[in-house]
């Protein structure tokens, strides 16, 4: 048997290698115009051929650690002030690039900060709790982008999560309600960035075909349910509403309009809790089969909803602030409407923050990166360019600062205006509603306001899923809410 090293050895040896010089000279134990160990000192080190070890010095030259001095060595670059170059390694949904033009942030904090390089590693929805415990377990993200839902997994999972996210300190100016969600035992783990509440967007013209200026305010489901019987009259070959109900964003809603507080049942009104949040399960199910076979075969996985809406060939879908992205550059005219409700008028709210991994080599140029997501200037350059609402008042609501009467305030008006302009803000189409997250404060809604483990959202969500399926009837579904509701409530 040959014993021979493996291509597998040599590219670890070389990896080996490239990973150590690099740690030691981000961590400055290779000082700036130090030189690097000699080349046939390397090679015998790690074992490496000659062109090995050039292979992996020529890397350290492109990522502008090191540069070659001609006839002496290769020697540690030096950085202004003294700083060392940080590589960041930033896990992010990839949403992101549209949800809040990521990469363009990211280029205006390498200008910002020359000696950091970001790298961004993609963090998917279905597998995120598995992969983000692997990531940070073994110190494969410095800086790690998450939900108030998946912190919560997290948190729950990773007990104590302080011993895997540094503590943070609340950014200035951020609206109260987004950091609760991000913080347990007292100490803020995530850093809110982005969020949106779940509402309706409307095709304009549709609506205006119908002698409907907006829908109203205040509605319900069945009312709901009337206009869609307008919209879908004869064979227009449009479909008068959808949304995809299984996903954590979506079927929950309806269970939050239910009225029910699920964290303090009374087990004498068992009846009228069943009746109530069937009531929210019927409303769901009655939606789902208006939406004819084939969007029944539709998924946010494999069709964006925003598309169709895109090509008008759906009036009304019930969608977030997030997705609304997907209609930048469309020509489509819409606007926003509040959720319809069940028995009581809720939304829920959604947000996306970056956390801090506790065992980062690079705590500085993380918490860095993390100011600059939140600084004023990145906060309105999301406003202007994205429809995701930013997490500091300010910039969320800097157009309404104008709005007060005095002519002070209308010149700040216009002056917030031009710097819209100016950043690219007039080339998107924004629905005169926009600031209807303001309105719908009160309705706010967390997933954790249902009070319930994992577990059991899973065995409600198999309910739900079992009525609209066919698999089971109504009276059945009743007698399993039923159950449900008993063992909830204990």
């Amino acid at each position: 048997m040959s014993s021979k090293p493996s291509r597998s050895t040599f590219r670890d040896r070389l990896k080996d290698m490239v990973d150590s010089l690099r740690q030691q000279i981000e961590s400055g134990q290779l000082e700036p115009d130090a030189y690097l160990p000699a080349i046939p000192q390397l090679s015998k080190q790690y074992q490496l051929s000659v062109n090995s070890v050039q292979k992996g010095l020529e890397q350290l030259v492109q990522d502008g650690l090191v540069e070659r001095i001609p006839r002496v060595g290769i020697r540690v670059r030096a950085f202004p002030g003294g700083q060392q170059p940080v590589t960041l390694s930033v896990g992010y949904y990839p949403s992101m690039a549209t949800d809040m033009d990521l990469p363009a942030l990211i280029g205006q904090f390498e200008v910002n900060h020359p000696h950091i390089q970001v790298r961004l590693i993609p963090l998917q929805f279905y597998d995120y709790l598995e992969v983000a415990t692997y990531y940070l377990e073994n110190n494969i993200v410095d800086v790690i982008a998450m939900n108030y839902i998946n912190f919560g997994q997290l948190a729950e999972k990773l007990a104590p999560i302080g011993s895997y996210l540094l503590p943070l300190r609340p950014a200035k100016g951020i609206y109260d309600y987004l950091t609760p969600p991000f913080t347990y035992e007292g100490e803020l783990y995530v850093q809110p960035v982005i969020f949106s509440p779940v509402v309706m967007a409307y095709n304009k013209r549709h609506l205006a075909e119908l002698d409907w200026t907006a829908p109203p305010r205040e509605w319900t489901w069945n009312r709901f349910m009337e206009l869609l019987d307008r919209l879908e009259q004869g064979d227009s070959g449009k479909l008068g509403f959808y949304f995809y109900p299984v996903t954590d964003n979506r079927w929950p809603v309806f269970m939050l309009q239910s009225g029910l507080t699920f964290g303090e049942l009374d087990p004498r009104h068992r009846e009228e809790q069943t009746a109530r949040l069937m009531d929210s399960i019927q409303s769901c199910y009655d939606l789902v089969h208006r939406q004819r076979l084939f969007s029944l075969l539709l998924s946010e996985h494999d069709i964006h909803v925003e598309r169709l809406f895109a090509e008008q060939k759906i009036s009304v879908i019930m969608t977030t602030y997030f997705n609304l992205n997907k209609l930048r550059g469309t020509s489509v005219e819409f606007d926003l409407a509040p959720l319809p409700y069940v028995n009581a008028p809720k939304t829920l709210l959604l947000s996306i923050g970056f956390a801090i991994n506790r065992h980062t080599p690079n705590p500085e140029a993380a918490e860095l990166f993390i100011r600059h997501l939140t600084s004023e200037a990145t906060q309105r350059y999301m406003r202007t360019r994205t429809y995701s609402i930013p997490a500091l008042r300010q910039a969320a609501e800097q157009q309404e600062d104008g709005q007060q009467g005095n002519d002070q305030q209308g010149d700040e008006q216009q002056d917030n205006e031009q710097q819209e302009n100016e950043a690219g803000g007039a080339g998107i189409y924004r629905p005169d509603n926009y600031r209807l997250f303001k309105e719908l404060e009160p309705s706010y809604s967390l997933l954790t306001d249902l009070h319930m483990s994992q577990e059991q959202k899973s065995r409600l969500q198999s309910i739900l899923a079992s009525y609209l399926m066919g698999i089971e009837t109504r009276e059945s579904t009743e007698k399993r809410v039923g159950e449900f509701l008993e063992l909830l409530g204990g």
